[in-house]
């Protein structure tokens, strides 16, 4: 191989590795409330690498709760705010956790910043003749046909009921059904495997996965009225329209299982390439793709976890990568995230922050 031909080589693995890097979040910050047995617990801002390694902690002051962290556009310091009595102050600390000063307001560039990202939500509601509103996918009779921008997937909901409800004339509960270009016939979405991730030792209580047997965990018996996808309460999730989320290699379609007023929302992923479904959140959350990556990012909420003799309601921050892996950002123990900031790439940083709960003054 000539010295030219060996450099041009070179240069391409070298390309092609910074890409692969650029590819993937950098750095993350989060404002994360460890519950404590005894006496008050406070948020404080903890900084994870893009594997959710932990870097350091931040924040350590005890007069307040930190909340809704926002990197600089240039990666260097996280603005924050603060409780303060019965107000908040704007804050500034460096990533490396050298400077921690007070801020008379916040920069110019934070509301850009902080604008908050598109997620996964219901499809639209519409008004129906008798007066109620409906999702718009159990208002009509018929199949609905959501396609993916490669043309390569759709998901088609049909009606699971033969005969109209006499009693509720208007309500068309629905079936999810996956179809794939180049492949015959369709499946039932309900019927696909489940993908439980692996648990690291002592966390089993902490990701509340897919049932032991493999089956979408629920506690109402499917049957005709109430299927495990369909297009009441429960089905598919939408962003401008579409269920589908493609980022190459990344290829996903969200979907929700409606569990009571106690339990919530369950959210799921169907990874189009391995056609299995993974749980994303046992009671609910948003999910948030990040642009021109193969990631998106989760804020999950978990209700009941064990704690001081009782139960709290949590919420965490995940991410999710392109081979469905999933990376919590935060240690295994009752806690509440009160937002967090996502650095990606290097070069051309960009931030995308997400609000979490907002604690109390």
């Amino acid at each position: 191989m000539s010295l030219l031909l060996r450099l041009s080589v070179l240069l391409s693995v070298v390309a092609f590795l910074t890409a692969e890097a650029e590819e993937s979040p950098t750095q993350v910050v989060v404002a994360i409330r460890y519950f404590k047995e005894e006496g008050v617990s406070h948020s404080h801002l903890d900084l994870f690498d893009g594997n959710g390694g932990f870097l350091r902690h931040l924040t350590k002051d005890e007069s307040g709760q930190d909340f809704d962290p926002v990197f600089s556009p240039d990666g260097r310091s996280v603005v924050y705010q603060r409780t303060k009595g019965k107000g908040v102050e704007w804050r500034m600390v460096s990533v490396d956790g050298s400077s921690d000063r007070t801020l008379k307001a916040a920069p110019e560039w934070h509301a850009k910043t902080f604008a908050e990202p598109e997620s996964f939500g219901f499809p639209k509601f519409v008004v129906q003749s008798d007066g109620e509103e409906r999702l718009e996918t159990a208002a009509k009779p018929g199949d609905l046909e959501y396609k993916a921008a490669s043309g390569r997937f759709s998901l088609v909901l049909k009606d699971a009921r033969k005969e109209p409800d006499p009693a509720d004339p208007e309500y068309f509960p629905k079936q999810a059904f996956l179809r794939t270009q180049g492949v015959d016939g369709e499946v039932l979405v309900e019927t696909l495997p489940v993908f439980a991730p692996k648990r690291p030792a002592g966390e089993e209580e902490f990701w509340s996965g897919p049932l032991p047997s493999g089956k979408v965990p629920h506690e109402q018996e499917a049957n005709e009225d109430h299927d495990v996808f369909g297009g009441g309460e429960d089905g598919i999730l939408v962003l401008q329209g579409s269920p589908f989320w493609e980022t190459a290699p990344l290829q996903v379609a969200f979907l929700r299982q409606h569990r009571g007023s106690t339990d919530g929302l369950g959210l799921f992923a169907l990874d189009l390439n391995t056609r299995r479904l993974s749980e994303l959140a046992p009671n609910g959350g948003r999910i948030v793709p990040l642009p021109g990556m193969p990631w998106f990012a989760v804020m999950v909420e978990q209700r009941y976890l064990p704690f001081n003799g009782g139960s709290v309601n949590c919420s965490y921050l995940d991410l999710w990568s392109a081979d469905m892996q999933r990376i919590r950002f935060g240690e295994a123990k009752p806690a509440i995230c009160y937002g967090a900031s996502i650095l990606m790439g290097k070069e051309k940083a960009r931030v995308i922050s997400l609000r979490g709960l907002k604690p109390p003054l």
